[in-house]
């Protein structure tokens, strides 16, 4: 990244809908940038912003249920850089910037 001491962040956050007896859920995957050892607060707080993926991917979970990854192709535009953040949902993945 182009600011020293920045990092990204990616959050998973999940939505709960109730139907009666029953409840769904939706997972949805955020990316922001923070402060390098800085975690994002459970309503997005941070010091860095939200970037919106560039994808027409709906991130999809890895195999291992314990650890979820947003599995896909992302575009990001961080600050000014287009980078791309890849993964296969079963590790970390990984950020590719000029």
């Amino acid at each position: 990244m182009t600011r020293k001491g920045m990092a990204l962040s990616i959050a998973m956050v999940t939505h709960y809908s109730g139907h009666g007896t029953s409840v769904s859920v939706n997972h949805e995957w955020k990316f922001y940038t923070t402060s390098v050892g800085k975690a994002v607060g459970s309503c997005g707080e941070t010091d860095g912003k939200e970037i919106v993926a560039d994808t027409d991917e709906t991130p999809r979970p890895g195999s291992d249920s314990k650890a979820p990854f947003p599995g896909g192709v992302f575009k990001l535009d961080i600050e000014g850089e287009a980078c791309t953040y890849k993964c296969d949902g079963n590790n970390p993945g990984r950020l590719f910037c000029p």
